[in-house]
């Protein structure tokens, strides 16, 4: 009786050499790698820089414990059957998905590098090390990564990150992204070694433990932040308007927002020859009027008027009235009515009325 041993398939010349030249994994010495040896290996596969395009036939090395392909040729890596592995190193490839859902014992993870969109590690829960940064992630959930120690996700294109669940997290680089939110409240911040979070044009709150320990340790001066940015313990109710004499002064609020909106008064003099409406009110004997308005936050526009009615008497207020020819801002320019801001109003009689409406 005679027995034919099954070979593994290695399309790739280069993979296929390195396999078949490690004796510890070509344990016959042939020059082929039979299912056998591959499902019997338990131990460490490094083929990197070795100009490799396709790592088929990793698939039967079921028993494979670590795996570095860096810096080769890959665009895809299927490593569902590899469920032992506890370390992958696939950075500086051409990936553009990668499924790791199966390798559940996995504790570090590189795949920096490379063309990544999205990245699932939410069933890597023993994961201590994951670096992931210059690749295009819109979004990264680690919320189920408990035991993660150090993270680096910079380079991408991420909005927001919540590492509240991250308690061991002791080293943070999520520099130049996109980011709007990053909440690092793990309670664990006077632990981390290093935290870096600046290039981040549109983030300008940074939720943390404690602020005062956060400005004195992750300061601009050593480049963590940028000089926009501020932290808060609760970056929810951290912007609003900060100047207690404005109107809508927020005693909770810690970055000032530029909303801040305070009292205003104003004075004008005018000289009509009939009688004028001025903030809803009719007016027709010389006299000083005031009128108070009164905004959405509370504050008070006061509006004074000095009016000079230079009509002489009925007769003349009801046969000399006048047309108006145009309006002009106080630089003499025509142009259309506006509100809160002072207008000249001329008449075909020859008379100007200064007014300001205000709402």
């Amino acid at each position: 009786m005679i027995g034919f041993a099954q070979n593994v398939n290695i399309p790739d010349a280069n993979f296929k050499a390195y396999l078949v030249g490690e004796p510890t994994i070509n344990t016959n010495g042939d020059t082929e790698i039979q299912v056998s040896e591959a499902t019997a290996f338990n131990g460490t596969i490094i083929c990197s820089s070795m100009n490799i395009t396709d790592l088929t036939g990793i698939e039967d090395f079921t028993a494979l414990t670590q795996l570095f392909c860096y810096s080769n040729q890959l665009s895809n890596l299927d490593v569902s059957q590899n469920t032992a592995l506890i370390s992958l190193s696939c950075w500086s490839n051409q990936i553009t998905s990668l499924d790791v859902s199966n390798n559940t014992a996995l504790t570090s993870f590189n795949c920096f590098d490379n063309q990544l969109t999205s990245l699932d590690v939410s069933n890597n829960t023993d994961l201590n090390y994951l670096y992931c940064n210059n690749n295009q992630l819109t979004s990264l959930d680690v919320s189920q990564n408990t035991a993660l120690n150090s993270l680096w996700c910079f380079d991408n294109q991420l909005t927001s990150l919540d590492l509240s669940q991250n308690t061991d997290l002791v080293w943070l680089e999520c520099y130049a992204n996109q980011f709007t939110s990053l909440d690092v409240r793990n309670g664990n911040n006077t632990n981390m070694l290093g935290f870096y979070a600046q290039s981040n044009p549109n983030l300008y709150c940074i939720d943390v433990d404690d602020v005062t320990w956060s400005i004195a340790n992750w300061t601009v001066a050593i480049g963590n932040i940028d000089s926009t940015m501020s932290f808060s313990s609760n970056c929810a109710t951290a912007f609003g308007c900060t100047d207690a004499l404005a109107c809508n002064y927020d005693s909770i609020a810690t970055i000032n927002d530029s909303s801040c909106i305070y009292s205003s008064s104003s004075y004008d003099t005018l000289s009509v020859t009939a009688s004028i409406v001025w903030n809803g009110l009719s007016l027709n004997v010389s006299g000083d009027y005031s009128v108070t308005q009164i905004n959405s936050v509370g504050c008070d526009s006061i509006a004074n008027l000095n009016l000079t009615v230079t009509t002489t008497g009925i007769f003349d207020i009801a046969n000399n009235k006048s047309n108006l020819i145009k309006i002009t801002d106080i630089l003499g320019q025509e142009t259309p009515y506006r509100k809160n801001t002072p207008l000249f109003y001329i008449y075909d009689d020859g008379t100007v009325e200064r007014k300001l409406i205000i709402e």
